[in-house]
């Protein structure tokens, strides 16, 4: 009777141990949904983004000035603008070596009076910064006394 008495406690034992186990067993966490403001903020953003980016066009193509234009544009980030704010033609003058390099700073010669256009203006020079000394003109030397100082059009409404 010990035996059985001994045997039906430890059954009795092992039933509330699983049954234990069973119960504490963590329950599933939903994943954090994230809010509709920030899905559309990132939908923003990346909007912004893609209309701030510009297509390069391979080295190969069109003539030596809209060349040295592509590798510009590469480096050419344009300030955050509203939708519908009108970006003024930046014009920027340049004054570059046989190797390609900067021989002054380069020159705003038409912006935008607002500070979008200071703005847009701005960014043009530093783009040209950035990207000296040029590709373009070093791989080019029969080229350089056409390239010696050359003006740049920023038309933002091109991109």
């Amino acid at each position: 009777m010990r035996l059985a008495s001994i045997a039906l406690t430890f059954a009795f034992s092992v039933a509330l141990a699983v049954s234990a186990s069973a119960q504490d067993k963590p329950t599933p966490v939903e994943n954090d949904k994230k809010p509709l403001a920030s899905i559309k903020k990132l939908m923003d953003d990346l909007d912004r983004l893609l209309k701030n980016s510009s297509t390069v066009k391979p080295a190969s193509s069109g003539n030596i000035e809209d060349r040295m234009m592509n590798e510009i544009q590469a480096c050419w980030a344009l300030p955050a603008y509203k939708q519908g704010d009108i970006l003024p033609e930046t014009k920027v003058t340049v004054n570059v070596g046989k190797d390609g390099s900067l021989l002054s700073d380069p020159i705003v010669l038409k912006s935008g009076t607002d500070p979008l256009g200071k703005q847009l203006a701005e960014s043009a020079v530093r783009a040209i910064k950035r990207c000296a000394p040029f590709k373009t003109v070093k791989d080019n030397p029969d080229s350089y006394e056409k390239l010696r100082t050359i003006v740049f059009n920023f038309k933002p409404s091109a991109l």
